[in-house]
């Protein structure tokens, strides 16, 4: 069975060792971010199953993290329509 992928995204170094260290001994693969430019990087290129996004990232950026998971989320079931990130 595959392992699921988690995205942990948070500004905080030592937050993403430790709850990194520890999903990674639950055995999922994990992808890390530290700004709110690279997890929607990450969202767009990667296979990631969740997402545990520190939600000032997602104020820092006025919601276009947001917005691209949403994105991605319809994308997943099928809808054409691309994501605005104004």
């Amino acid at each position: 069975m595959a392992r699921a992928t988690i995205l942990l995204a948070d500004n905080d170094p030592d937050f993403l060792a430790t709850r990194g260290e520890f999903l990674k001994q639950e055995g999922y693969e994990l992808v890390t971010a530290q700004s709110s430019a690279s997890a929607r990087r990450e969202l767009g290129e990667g296979q990631i199953n969740l997402a545990i996004i520190d939600i000032r990232l997602v104020l820092q950026r006025k919601i276009t993290l947001l917005r691209k998971i949403e994105w991605l989320l319809m994308a997943h079931n099928g809808s054409k329509r691309e994501p605005d990130l104004s």
